[in-house]
């Protein structure tokens, strides 16, 4: 350790990632301060899926059982198959000692730290000079894309983008000295990338790497690949596909019965598709509003995010000119990344190109993806690479000569100059202008605004695009004044301009950082984002409630235990949003589900309460035959409805109405609309089903006796004089199986949407399990790959000690 002190290198390195990590801290002050004072520090999937899935997970962990299944959302649905919530990812051990708001900010910045250690560990693979690594760690882990996101809660998107940098340096390792060791790094990467929650980054992640190889394969002389690459790639690719086995395959089947399984129609997946607004936004960011209220994309400002400052946007598009070093071609990865650039813009626009279409309809990964203008991720990182090759050239005088620096520095005051005249034009309109009234209406999207409110936030959209314009423009002003001393000043000057060039990007991503905050101050979090405990503990194993709320305190109430007909999850099974389909009586896809209006569906759903804010109140005042609301309480402007009538969760019947699938539906609702005695209560079932059960009404006492659930598992006591149909209404999906009295029955659909099993004359016991064939499949697979990793590294440690045992060849003559 005195020695490694000694050494000047390992003094820098570690000055540097120790300011990276500072500098990650600070970015986050505004949510520091704000969970200080008790506000939430990230907004929108934070609250209503992270915290949910976080909270249950914790809780089910705790008492040593994996949540496999979510009985509270949709009907049920399952949970750890549901990849982002990363109930296997080692550090979300974090939330298992911490309460949830600071577990998600410490998380957050964690992983921020890793990411901009992993792009300086990245620039120096691509043998940049220490300053130029630092710009890029610097445009990586605190551009736009990273605020913009965390920010609004994509707690997933942050982590997995973490690892991105660390893959693409471990695997140039390997491709530059052919050691295994750099190629199981990468493996490892890989997989924690894949454990951490969102495969839409890692898919792109290894796309990058797979344009890597071939970028390296193509620009170096032979040998242009690693002797035994082949060999290599296959124990990597084993590595990977049996250490996440347990990540992906439960993940592919929930995926495939999920109601975007299928795929979306064109309209629907390029909905958010990149305008001139999306590449304005590249330069300035807040112009069309800050991150919490934005007309470019309204709603979803976040999409589009990919600025890393104005400065280092402009060193990445004059990289093929200032980065080329004169007579020469420059780094390989250089052109690889420029060509990135173009496609990520073009992918970005989505259907606002003609081309857009035929690409959709021909390659399955871009009917895949769901937004077009996440493409501009791909643009974000390939221009946080390309502005550290510009300023390394730049630094060490190497750049393709005079007359590309004299051109960035007219390119750095013409844009300065546009953006100062902009400043002049936006200072001189008026907020209460048409232009200024309209993008309001935009950023409002579907609220309808009183005219105080709607000059509120054109002053605001006002304010935002001064501010936007003025700053751009004083960063651009600074830097063209830096880089004129810089070129004209000696060696030991030029050191000092360097550093407080990189002093002034690095204040501007602050700057945009702490503009991007969104945070839930502790008024607001009360109001609109806890959950009514007073009416929470109204809430019956029992039943099942709905909501009419617009906002993601649907979710909360799992938090609670109570098991919710309606939800917010992008992975809702397509069996549900078929029945909700016949509620609304329109086609529709959405992760989130708000009962627009009540119907007798919902009785069949054993929906038997509606709380509702004082606003939604009249909608719950329908009534269908035996099915009416009455008030039954109130907390502040919260009110609790009680449905008389509603079908209960579990029940035995007898009287079979067959019809097939197709059918169902409109079968059922035509049956919810009718009163039906307790002994007489139909099921819909499929022709063929349930043979042996005579259509003879129910005698008095034949019921389901109790019931209760716990994780993974349901238990029932029925009594029936003959053999009945158990209905539960709780969803049917691959993996729940079904005992009575210890003997495997099979379970089938009932009522479209819920389970039903046959249950025998007398007293029995029924007890539903959820074990999924294809978890228990993944989890061995992966089992086996740690337990080869585990004999891998331990022959590498052998191999290494015998190395050093052995002892030296004599050099004595004979």
């Amino acid at each position: 350790m005195r020695l490694a002190s000694r050494n000047p290198a390992i003094r820098r390195r570690t000055r540097n990632l120790g300011l990276l990590a500072a500098l990650v801290i600070l970015a986050y002050l505004p949510a520091l301060a704000g969970l200080w004072a008790g506000a939430w520090p990230f907004h929108d999937d934070a609250i209503t899926l992270f915290n949910v899935w976080r909270g249950l997970g914790r809780e089910a962990l705790r008492s040593g059982v994996i949540p496999l299944w979510n009985p509270y959302t949709f009907c049920g649905m399952p949970l750890a198959a549901n990849n982002q919530t990363a109930y296997f990812y080692p550090p979300n051990l974090l939330y298992w000692f911490l309460p949830m708001s600071p577990a998600l900010l410490f998380d957050a910045i964690l992983h921020n730290i890793w990411l901009a250690w992993g792009a300086y560990a990245l620039g120096r693979a691509l043998k940049m000079s220490r300053s130029a690594a630092f710009l890029t760690a610097l445009a990586f882990a605190l551009g736009g894309a990273v605020s913009a996101h965390i920010y609004n809660g994509h707690m997933t998107w942050h982590t997995a983008r973490s690892w991105l940098p660390w893959e693409l340096c471990a695997l140039l390792l390997y491709l530059r000295g052919g050691q295994r060791r750099y190629a199981i790094a990468f493996a490892l990467c890989v997989v924690a990338q894949i454990a951490s929650g969102y495969l839409p980054i890692m898919v792109l992640s290894l796309a990058l790497c797979v344009g890597l190889v071939v970028a390296w394969a193509l620009t170096h002389r032979a040998p242009r690949m690693p002797r035994g690459w082949l060999g290599v790639a296959a124990l990597v690719a084993a590595l990977c596909g049996s250490l996440s086995a347990v990540f992906i395959l439960p993940m592919l089947e929930v995926s495939r019965l999920s109601v975007h399984g299928d795929g979306l129609e064109f309209e629907a997946a390029t909905a958010f598709s990149g305008s001139w607004a999306t590449l304005a936004r590249l330069l300035l960011p807040g112009f069309f509003g800050n991150n919490n209220f934005q007309w470019s994309i309204a709603g979803v400002p976040h999409e589009e995010a990919g600025s890393i400052g104005a400065l280092p946007l402009l060193l990445a598009l004059g990289a093929p000119f200032l980065a080329r070093r004169a007579g020469k071609k420059g780094h390989p990865a250089l052109w690889f990344l420029c060509a990135l650039l173009p496609i990520a813009v073009v992918m970005a626009m989505g259907r606002n190109l003609p081309f857009y279409r035929v690409a959709f309809d021909y390659l399955p990964f871009v009917s895949k993806t769901r937004v077009p203008v996440r493409w501009m991720e791909l643009f974000y990182y390939a221009s946080a690479l390309l502005c550290g090759f510009s300023f390394d050239a730049l630094i060490h005088r190497r750049s393709a000569g005079a007359r590309a620096e004299r051109t960035f520095s007219w390119t750095l005051g013409v844009i300065c100059a546009l953006c100062a005249a902009l400043f002049a034009l936006v200072a001189l309109s008026s907020p209460a202008a048409e232009f200024w009234l309209g993008r309001a209406r935009i950023a409002l999207a579907n609220a309808v605004p009183d005219a105080a409110q709607l000059i509120r936030s054109a002053s605001q959209l006002h304010g935002d695009a001064l501010l936007e314009s003025l700053l751009v423009a004083a960063f651009l002003a600074g830097g063209i004044y830096i880089f004129a001393k810089w070129r004209h000043a000696n060696a030991a000057a030029a050191r000092r301009w360097e550093r407080v060039m990189l002093a002034l990007i690095a204040f501007d991503l602050l700057s945009l950082f702490w503009r991007s905050a969104k945070l839930i101050a502790p008024q607001p979090l009360r109001a609109y984002f806890i959950w009514p405990k007073s009416l929470a503990a109204r809430f019956d194993k029992e039943q099942r409630w709905e909501t009419s709320f617009e906002s993601g305190i649907i979710n909360l109430a799992a938090l609670d235990h109570i098991a919710v007909f309606n939800g917010y999850d992008a992975l809702g099974q397509k069996r549900f949003f078929d029945f909700a389909i016949a509620i609304e009586g329109k086609s529709f896809w959405t992760a989130m589900y708000q009962v627009p209006q009540h119907s007798p569906l919902l009785r069949v759903a054993s929906v038997s309460h509606t709380i509702s804010s004082r606003d939604d109140a009249p909608k719950v005042h329908r009534e269908f035959a035996g099915y009416r609301p009455r008030l039954m309480a109130r907390e502040g402007d919260y009110h609790l409805w009680q449905w008389d009538g509603a079908w209960p969760r579990a029940y035995v019947t007898r009287n079979l109405h067959r019809a097939p699938e197709s059918a169902q539906l409109p079968l059922l609702e035509t049956l919810s609309r009718r009163d039906f005695e307790a002994q007489r209560r139909p099921a819909v079932v499929a022709p063929g089903t349930f043979s042996p059960i005579k259509n003879t009404p129910l005698a008095s006492g034949e019921s389901v006796r109790d019931w209760n659930f716990s994780w993974n598992r349901v238990a029932l006591a029925t009594q029936a004089n003959a053999p009945s149909l158990l209905v539960f209404s709780d969803a049917y999906f691959p993996g729940w199986r079904a005992f009575v009295n210890k003997r495997e029955t099979p379970l089938q659909p009932a009522n479209f949407l819920f389970r039903g099993l046959e249950v025998p004359r007398g007293q029995s016991r029924v007890e539903m399990v959820y074990e999924p064939q294809t978890f228990r499949v993944a989890l061995f697979i992966s089992l086996c790959g740690l337990a080869a990793l585990g004999a891998l590294g331990a022959a590498q440690f052998t191999a290494r000690n015998s190395r050093k045992a052995r002892p030296p060849k004599s050099t004595t003559p004979n």
